[in-house]
């Protein structure tokens, strides 16, 4: 008879869970324990006593609004389990929902930097060094060109070092006849790298000197404000050159002959004395187009054994300068008028050089 008590008690607080479930906690774990204890014997009784309310006929039904009554009862419960009322012991807290539990997500630490106004980077690695091989160029080296004609040269090096050579390397030019506009150019254009290991083609354009004759200028490698990479197989272990000629088509003659003759001006006094004057003849020949500079003193011993002049009445000097310009293969003269004083008259000799080579005289003879 107390059980069955009992059991109306449980469903009058089933059916007022939030009434009376609330305030006590005991009547859950009393309807747990006859359940778990009386199933066999509770089931039917709790059935009549369901169907009085419910208008329920399926057993399994109304086990699973047992069921379900029970979770509603702890859900409805859960704010007071776990918080005793002041001066109350805490029982044990029993689980507050028996749904699947919820998965926290796990959150990331956010990395603070440690100078709020600018992230720190790592310096990029500079253990790498620089060389360089030379491998080969265009073989246009001894090649004529007219005077101020625009031409390429070209270059093939190969990396040889551990760095990498991107736009910041340069051509640059070292030493010898400048033919370019700027002292250096990139060796390769932005976003183009030479990896190690790598060859690559350099040229550089150039305009011919306005003046016949052979040329020749060095040039190397450096990165932007550093210095020269060696460069194995390159000139003086750190060079390489571009060598032309420049010729302006016109055949250039050649200085053959040149001599020098002094003669007594008639009319004047005897040889060898104060009182003689003198004509003096210089030759000059070529063979083909050319010009000669020439120069033409007199000596006795070690000083000036007279004075020189181009007409009669003209200056003096002890000696005269100039040029001669040949267009075509021919001999020219040039005649000088030779006068005193004399600091010795017997002894006087005439020199003549021709563009700077060797002195060609004749000593006057005064039989």
């Amino acid at each position: 008879m107390n059980l069955i008590i009992d059991i109306k008690i449980c469903c009058d607080h089933l059916a007022r869970p939030i009434q009376v479930g609330c305030r006590r906690v005991d009547a859950l774990i009393k309807l747990f324990n006859l359940i778990r204890k009386h199933y066999e014997s509770l089931f039917p009784l709790v059935e009549a006593c369901m169907k009085g309310k419910m208008n329920m006929t399926s057993p399994t039904q109304i086990t699973k609004l047992m069921i379900l009554g029970l979770m509603i009862f702890m859900t409805a419960c859960s704010s007071l389990v776990g918080q005793p009322s002041s001066g109350v012991p805490s029982p044990t807290a029993l689980p507050t929902t028996i749904s699947e539990p919820t998965t926290i997500p796990t959150v990331q630490p956010t990395v603070v930097p440690t100078n709020p106004t600018a992230a720190t980077s790592a310096p990029a690695s500079t253990d790498c060094s620089d060389s360089a091989q030379y491998i080969t160029d265009d073989r246009l080296d001894g090649t004529t060109y007219t005077p101020n004609t625009a031409f390429t040269k070209t270059w093939t090096l190969k990396n040889t070092g551990t760095c990498t050579w991107d736009s910041s390397y340069l051509v640059f030019y070292i030493s010898g006849t400048t033919m370019t506009q700027q002292p250096g150019y990139w060796i390769v254009p932005r976003e183009q790298t030479v990896a190690p290991g790598q060859t690559v083609n350099i040229s550089v354009g150039m305009t011919s000197p306005v003046e016949n004759g052979s040329y020749q200028s060095y040039w190397g490698l450096k990165k932007e404000n550093g210095s020269l990479l060696p460069i194995r197989g390159g000139a003086n272990g750190n060079s390489f050159y571009v060598k032309i000629k420049v010729d302006n088509g016109t055949v250039v003659g050649d200085i053959t002959a040149a001599s020098i003759a002094i003669e007594r001006e008639e009319g004047s006094g005897t040889v060898c004395t104060a009182e003689a004057t003198y004509f003096v003849y210089a030759s000059i020949t070529t063979d083909g187009p050319t010009t000669a500079n020439y120069e033409i003193n007199s000596t006795a011993g070690q000083i000036a054994a007279g004075y020189f002049q181009t007409s009669p009445t003209g200056p003096v000097s002890p000696f005269v300068t100039g040029s001669l310009v040949f267009n075509q293969a021919d001999t020219k003269t040039i005649v000088l008028r030779f006068a005193g004083p004399y600091p010795y008259p017997e002894d006087i000799t005439v020199n003549l050089q021709v563009n700077g080579g060797q002195w060609h005289n004749t000593k006057l003879s005064c039989q």
